[in-house]
């Protein structure tokens, strides 16, 4: 999510809707709450990124919603190795 955050900082996006299938990372970002769990850090620095759009929208999709995302990073991967 924190790549996700940059690309768009990168674009020049304003507003930025985020969707993901982690719902403890979903809402995570969107608590005011400091993140004390394994993956806190890197909800933190989201977190921290978040704040520099002038809107942001977290929301969680089950993983059927999410069908094209895994395709692509699994797609992706094949030219990592």
């Amino acid at each position: 999510m924190v790549n996700a955050l940059v690309f768009a900082l990168d674009m020049g996006f304003a507003k930025v809707g985020i969707e993901g299938d982690a719902l403890s990372v979903i809402k995570n970002m969107q608590s005011k709450e400091p993140d004390f769990s394994g993956i806190g850090n890197t909800v933190e620095e989201g977190k921290c990124f978040s704040s520099l759009f002038n809107s942001i929208c977290f929301k969680h999709t089950g993983r059927a919603g999410n069908e094209a995302a895994n395709y692509l990073s699994k797609y992706g991967l094949k030219f990592l190795s």
